[in-house]
């Protein structure tokens, strides 16, 4: 599911769509839970360049590692101004919700490259110094933070 309408999404039919998606979730048995509050950065594709490769490895990532735990839930958002209708999701299920803007230098998020939502079946990382690895904000055209990347179980 992914929310980025700037709306006030707080109309009975899409708060009610919300709880749905947490219900199913629920009926599931509570699997793996993907959270992605920079999804505009995920996907943003101003242009065409071999730059944006990472970034729709990330995306492909999400999905393939789902598939092969026997699926999930997928939440992506943006900042602030998108968050409210896709918080209800969170709170329903009982895990922090979508919150903030984040935007400090130095503009980059080292990660665990071991993670396998950032190398499989992908690379969906770029190294930025020896040793360090981060990820890329299509919206700046340089490293920043992922404000809210998380899996669990």
């Amino acid at each position: 599911m992914v929310d980025l309408s700037s709306e006030a999404d707080n109309t009975a039919t899409k708060v009610n769509a919300m709880k749905k998606v947490a219900a199913w979730w629920e009926q599931r048995g509570r699997p793996h839970v993907i959270l992605d509050a920079r999804y505009i950065s995920s996907c943003w594709h101003p242009r065409k360049s071999s730059i944006y490769d990472k970034d729709v490895a990330l995306i492909e990532n999400y999905f393939v590692n789902l598939r092969i735990r026997g699926g999930g839930l997928f939440l992506g958002t943006d900042h602030h101004v998108f968050q409210n209708g896709i918080n209800e999701i969170p709170k329903a299920i009982g895990i922090k919700q979508f919150c903030c803007y984040f935007h400090v230098p130095p503009y980059k998020m080292m990660i665990d490259h071991e993670n396998p939502i950032f190398n499989y079946p992908q690379i969906a990382y770029y190294e930025n110094d020896p040793g360090l690895s981060a990820l890329l904000d299509l919206q700046f055209v340089e490293f920043i933070a992922h404000s809210s990347i998380c899996c669990s179980s």
